[in-house]
């Protein structure tokens, strides 16, 4: 069992002296010793009983020292074990681990058997009382179906005599004539009819909406012209009740496509330059307005806006503002680049 792969070992184990003795008696350290005994464990409860600690029959003191990966002779590997306690020996039934209910691997092993056990047994239960109700619940309702059909009464309320020569009463409407006309027409369209019962009852509980959205998306096989991807002609070639089940058929529904902008110019994008342009000479007249920001940041503004190449033919934005508001006459502005001797000439 997967779930009984649960190998744990009791505190102290270590440093038992039954354990010593069989590193001593194996020749080999303390920890290749406990990693004898850990396997042994698991070998019961991937192979063996996990609920009597017992190994197969077929299994000899080979087979224990290749799992257990014990590079000497089996037969000292198994005498050791025996000694110590960790392996026994029973005529007809093979090797085991004596007190293997007292480890707690076994008690583990146990518990998760009783666990599994109560399962089946409240299911067994369960299905039995499942039972039980249902030879009173069908009985009633078959009873309905299996009484003889009478005709209707008559207006002065007496009962009239069925008549074999008269025609049988007409079927009644509803959803079940509903769900076998839309069935007709979707085993005439479909590619892949499949399930009648699960489509029917699909289609009869369907709105007139949903149920034209079905028929836009089957029409569309046999209609020229028509736009269908490959991915979803693979759908259209699903089959019917997965179809209807998935409700693929909101693939098919027709979509609003979206309007195409007005594609952008050059002289869009020359109105949009001006525009942040103005916007930000606007915000640097009201910073150079403000009464209370100090004039070296009004200057460090006023160079930054020379310095940008965007501003070299266009007209100060701050010359019609008094000096006297705007720091100028604090820290007078020199033009980012003077003038050459030959321009002066």
């Amino acid at each position: 069992m997967a779930a009984l792969n649960f190998v744990a070992a009791e505190d102290g184990l270590e440093d038992d002296p039954k354990l010593k003795t069989l590193a001593r008696l194996l020749k080999v350290a303390r920890p290749l010793a406990f990693w004898f005994v850990m396997r042994l464990r698991r070998l019961i409860l991937t192979t063996g009983n996990h609920l009597s600690g017992f190994l197969p029959k077929n299994y000899g003191s080979n087979d224990i020292a290749a799992y257990l990966e014990f590079e000497g002779a089996a037969q000292r590997l198994i005498d050791a074990m025996k000694k110590q306690g960790y392996l026994g020996y029973k005529k007809g039934r093979g090797f085991f681990y004596p007190g293997w209910s007292d480890l707690t691997t076994g008690r583990y092993a146990c518990r998760r058997e009783r666990d599994r056990q109560s399962k089946v047994e409240s299911r067994k239960s369960e299905s039995s009382a499942w039972l039980a109700v249902s030879k009173f619940l069908i009985p009633a309702a078959d009873a309905s179906s299996d009484r003889r059909a009478t005709s209707s009464p008559d207006p002065t309320g007496r009962k009239k005599e069925s008549n074999p020569e008269l025609p049988p009463d007409p079927p009644p409407t509803g959803g079940a004539c509903l769900a076998d006309a839309r069935w007709d027409w979707v085993q005439e369209h479909a590619p892949t009819p499949q399930n009648s019962r699960v489509c029917k009852a699909i289609l009869g509980a369907m709105s007139v909406e949903t149920w034209d959205a079905v028929q836009r998306a089957y029409s569309l096989i046999g209609q020229p012209g028509a736009s269908i991807s490959k991915k979803n002609s693979r759908v259209l070639n699903w089959p019917t009740d997965q179809f209807l089940r998935k409700e693929a058929y909101l693939r098919f529904l027709p979509r609003k496509r979206p309007t195409r902008t007005k594609p952008v110019t050059a002289m869009d994008t020359l109105a949009e330059l001006e525009r942040r342009q103005a916007d930000g000479d606007a915000f640097l007249m009201d910073f150079l307005r403000d009464p209370d920001q100090p004039d070296a940041k009004k200057q460090q503004r006023r160079e930054r806006w020379l310095a940008d190449p965007v501003n070299q033919d266009r007209k100060r934005p701050w010359e019609g503002i008094p000096a006297q508001e705007n720091g100028v006459s604090a820290h007078p502005i020199t033009p980012p680049h003077p003038p050459s001797a030959r321009e002066s000439k």
